[in-house]
């Protein structure tokens, strides 16, 4: 696990409401605490679907939740204002193709071996970033956690997301 103080967070936040940055990223759930408490739940209710032309294609359709692109809006609307947000957390899961070619490049398996997750908490005007995996069997290796804070220290560094080690 990693944890990670943003610089910069008016930057960030452009890249992460406004930008693509985020886009290989599904939403499982925000809380943002506005004049209201606003909670999303991303988990996709297929069956509202059924019957409809114009549902998510197949590979969207088969992911477990909405996809950050399609939900970025939806939290920038509520988010912006002349008013600073009190607080917000968003939990993101890597898309699992991503995880595929990104972080398990040598699984055959056309599933990815584990669940890559990352914690954004914005709180006192300072955002934090937590690294996590959710390791589908159990084992006692750390290396999905040490290759997944590697990607994500090389992903941040890529995107001119700048950054310090919490400890």
């Amino acid at each position: 696990m990693l944890a990670l103080k943003i610089l910069h967070t008016k930057e960030f936040m452009a890249k992460l409401l406004a930008g693509d940055v985020f886009d290989n990223f599904l939403l499982e759930e925000a809380i943002i605490e506005t004049y209201n408490t606003f909670s999303i739940d991303g988990h996709i209710h297929k069956e509202f679907y059924q019957n409809d032309i114009e549902s998510p294609n197949a590979t969207e359709n088969s992911y477990l939740f909405s996809s950050w692109s399609d939900m970025k809006g939806i939290c920038f609307n509520l988010i912006k204002g002349k008013n600073t947000p009190l607080g917000f957390r968003f939990v993101l899961h890597l898309k699992p193709e991503n995880a595929l070619t990104a972080i398990e490049p040598d699984n055959n398996n056309s599933t990815p071996s584990n669940d890559y997750c990352l914690n954004i908490k914005f709180r006192d005007g300072a955002v934090t970033v937590t690294s996590a995996v959710s390791i589908k069997i159990f084992t006692l290796d750390k290396t999905a956690d040490s290759l997944w804070d590697s990607y994500i220290k090389k992903f941040f560094s890529e995107n001119n997301i700048d950054f310090t080690e919490e400890y």
